[in-house]
Formats: C-alpha cells, sequence, structure tokens
C-alpha cells in the first residue's frame, strides 16, 4: 500500500482559528511575540516537559505561546507528542 500524498482540509478554521491564512500569521505572531516578553531569565534551563494547551487560539493562544517558547530547539534530541483524541 504506497502513501498518498494529502493535505487534510483545515476543518475549523473560521471557528477555532482564523480562516484567513494572513490574518492567523499575524495572530500567531502577535502571541509569540507577546510570550517572548515575559519569559523568565534562565527560560531554557531545566525544562523537561510542557503542557500546551489546545483551545481555540483565541483561548489558548497566549498560554500555548508561552508554553513553546519556552522551548530551546537544539537542546533536545528527540520530542515525544501526545494528544488526546476527542
Amino acid at each position: 500500500m504506497q502513501a498518498k500524498n494529502t493535505v487534510r482540509r483545515a476543518a475549523k478554521a473560521g471557528s477555532w482559528y482564523e480562516a484567513d491564512g494572513t490574518k492567523l500569521n499575524q495572530e500567531l505572531t502577535a502571541y509569540m511575540d507577546a510570550a517572548e516578553k515575559t519569559l523568565p531569565q534562565r527560560h531554557h534551563a531545566s525544562l523537561k516537559a510542557i503542557i500546551g494547551p489546545h483551545a481555540g487560539f483565541t483561548y489558548s493562544g497566549p498560554n500555548a505561546a508561552w508554553a513553546y517558547k519556552n522551548i530551546d530547539p537544539n537542546a533536545y534530541d528527540r520530542v515525544l507528542l501526545l494528544g488526546p483524541s476527542h
């Protein structure tokens, strides 16, 4: 069986997050920029795990941005992602 190169349609665009790609990028950039300003001084020192919220960006965007801004991608060889199926 061969894998198909398919792109899944953004099923929640326009409800849980912005449907327009340009506006979505602006929203996410704003969350990430705001998170950068509030990080602890030694923010990458001992991070072992994060719990990243996954509600609509209006609700969880700032918290998720702060969590992901605390990750130093050069500090890890492997990442494990656990997510609910709901």
